[in-house]
């Protein structure tokens, strides 16, 4: 039989669909909306991590960061124990009150994103994998530690989303560790099963090839 994804339709097809879900996951991150944004996770991701540590390490968490804690995610300290994550769910402000916790589109303090886009998505060939190409746009503020006044400028990221079909629906791929780029502007974390992902071929879909209209996601400071 043919493998899928043959006819440009079911490719088409399927792409769009992804699209609506990479800009739902978006939006979700956008509004912090936890809960949703952990179920894009991939299953056996929600199996080793649950919600509280997801939302805990504010969404930058491998799925065996206590067998690895030095790789987990920024900081080295040491691994906290679940009593401790669960009675810690929010923040404290400057004055020590609890502080609603807010998904960091990096992992760098002073950028603030205040733009997305979906640029273009790689869908495999075989229909199981996929990947989303975007750009974060905002404002980065000079360290104070580095500069005597404080300067700010435009900064333009791309960023990356790696997508793994399973039972007809997508899901993030399995986090693995991470690693840290450009300064730790951002965690790039690869996907499960690098080696199947790196053999793969891909057909490439740009945005305006498929008329996706309005692409750009607003992201709420």
């Amino acid at each position: 039989g043919l493998a899928y994804g043959d006819t440009k339709q079911d490719k088409t097809s399927e792409v769009k669909k992804l699209y609506e879900i990479q800009k739902d996951y978006l939006n979700s991150k956008t509004r912090n909306n936890w809960e949703k944004i952990y179920s894009f996770q991939h299953p056996t991701f929600r199996k080793n991590i649950s919600l509280p540590e997801f939302k805990f390490f504010n969404g930058y968490v491998t799925r065996d960061y206590r067998k690895e804690p030095s790789a987990h995610i920024s900081g080295g300290y040491k691994v906290p124990s679940m009593d401790y994550i669960l009675s810690h769910q929010d923040k404290k402000d400057i004055l020590g009150f609890p502080a609603f916790r807010r998904y960091p589109m990096t992992t760098n303090a002073f950028i603030n994103i205040n733009e997305a886009s979906i640029d273009k998505i790689l869908l495999s060939n075989n229909g199981k994998y996929a990947k989303s190409i975007m750009t974060y746009k905002g404002i980065e503020t000079m360290s104070p530690s580095l500069m005597r006044a404080i300067l700010k400028h435009p900064i333009s990221l791309t960023m990356e989303d790696y997508w793994e079909k399973i039972d007809d629906q997508w899901f993030i791929t399995v986090l693995k560790n991470p690693i840290n780029l450009s300064g730790n502007v951002f965690f790039h974390f690869t996907p499960n099963n690098i080696s199947t992902w790196e053999s793969t071929e891909f057909t490439e879909f740009n945005s305006p090839d498929l008329d996706f209209g309005s692409v750009v996601i607003q992201v709420k400071k």
